[in-house]
């Protein structure tokens, strides 16, 4: 609950310079949460800057999964994972005035990450997006994307070691995007 309360305040804070050009955007994802497991998520995103170049400051929540699978060699353990990406990137859009607008972005994801049979740190890694926007540049748009992000981290199981976790995966994102 504290990374949670710790990600919303982050968000509120680089808030204000939104109002400057950018937007908020709530959206829903559904894609890959590890190597073994999928889920469905919900998110939040503060954006930026000028017309081409945006910075964006992203929150997704998943809830927790109980059948996550992590494998160490030929041996398995089911565990239940829950993660919270949190994302500083950059995007570059195409067609800046355009009603359609295809872009490009990727940037540091940091991961907020809880088990409930190990304990398991927090991890730093990377995605990569592409997407379009839709809308007359004013009040709300439309945006879909798809998304790859990718973290290596460990779980401590005590007795039996510690396993890695490839917290990696394609995801398909939209929602909307309210214009400042």
């Amino acid at each position: 609950m504290r990374k949670i309360v710790l990600a919303v305040g982050c968000m509120c804070l680089l808030a204000a310079p939104a109002w400057a050009g950018g937007g908020f955007s709530l959206f829903g994802t559904y894609g890959q949460v590890n190597d073994y497991t999928s889920s469905g998520g919900l998110g939040a995103r503060v954006s930026f800057g000028g017309q081409k170049l945006l910075v964006d400051l992203t929150a997704t929540w998943f809830p927790e999964r109980s059948s996550v699978i992590v494998k160490n060699g030929g041996f398995q353990i089911n565990d239940s994972l829950q993660i919270y990406p949190v994302e500083l990137g950059l995007r570059y859009l195409f067609a800046p005035g355009e009603e359609f607008r295809p872009y490009v972005g990727g940037g540091v994801s940091w991961i907020l990450t809880e088990v409930q049979n190990g304990s398991m740190d927090d991890e730093l890694g990377y995605y990569i997006l592409a997407g379009m926007v839709w809308g007359d540049g004013r009040g709300v748009e439309g945006f879909a994307e798809g998304l790859y992000r990718r973290a290596q981290a460990d779980v401590d199981y005590g007795a039996e070691g510690r396993w890695g976790v490839d917290l990696a995966g394609f995801a398909a994102v939209g929602g909307i995007v309210i214009v400042f």
